[in-house]
């Protein structure tokens, strides 16, 4: 689990945890994400919103190795 590499102490079930809890905030962050891309302040908030919700929908594009 990306987890266990991160927090090099946590155990199998405290990623389980830690994942359910995260999911369960999706929608509200889906949300955000939404609103900043439309009702942003800047440029840059706003493209970096909408960056990460075509991330999430198409999937990051892969690096070409340049």
């Amino acid at each position: 689990m990306a987890c266990l590499i991160i927090f090099a102490e946590a155990t199998t079930m405290q990623c389980a945890k830690l994942a359910e809890l995260a999911k369960s905030y999706s929608d509200i962050a889906f949300n955000t994400l939404v609103d900043v891309a439309i009702n942003g302040t800047s440029d840059s908030a706003r493209i970096a919103a909408a960056n990460s919700i075509l991330d999430r929908g198409y999937a990051k594009p892969k690096s070409d190795g340049v």
